[in-house]
C-alpha cells in the first residue's frame, strides 16, 4: 500500500484591510462561504487557522483561533 496523504487546494489573498482582536478582514476574496475553515499564511511562513464570521459580497470577516499577533 501507498502513502496516504491530504491535497490542500486553496486560493492565496494578499488583500487584509484590518485586524481588529482575533478577527481579520479580507478584501477581494472570490467566494468565501460561511463558517469555512481556512489557513492563514503569515509572511514566516507559518500557519494559523481560523473560520470564516461573515461574508458581504468579496468581503470576509475571518476569527483567527491561535491568536493574530504578526497578521497586518
Amino acid at each position: 500500500m501507498g502513502e496516504e496523504g491530504t491535497l490542500e487546494i486553496g486560493m492565496e489573498y494578499r488583500t487584509v484591510s484590518g485586524v481588529a482582536g482575533p478577527l481579520v478582514i479580507l478584501d477581494k476574496v472570490k467566494g468565501p462561504k460561511y463558517q469555512e475553515i481556512v489557513n492563514i499564511r503569515l509572511g514566516n511562513g507559518s500557519t494559523r487557522r481560523g473560520q470564516v464570521l461573515e461574508v458581504d459580497g468579496e468581503k470576509a470577516v475571518v476569527q483567527v483561533f491561535e491568536g493574530t499577533s504578526g497578521i497586518d
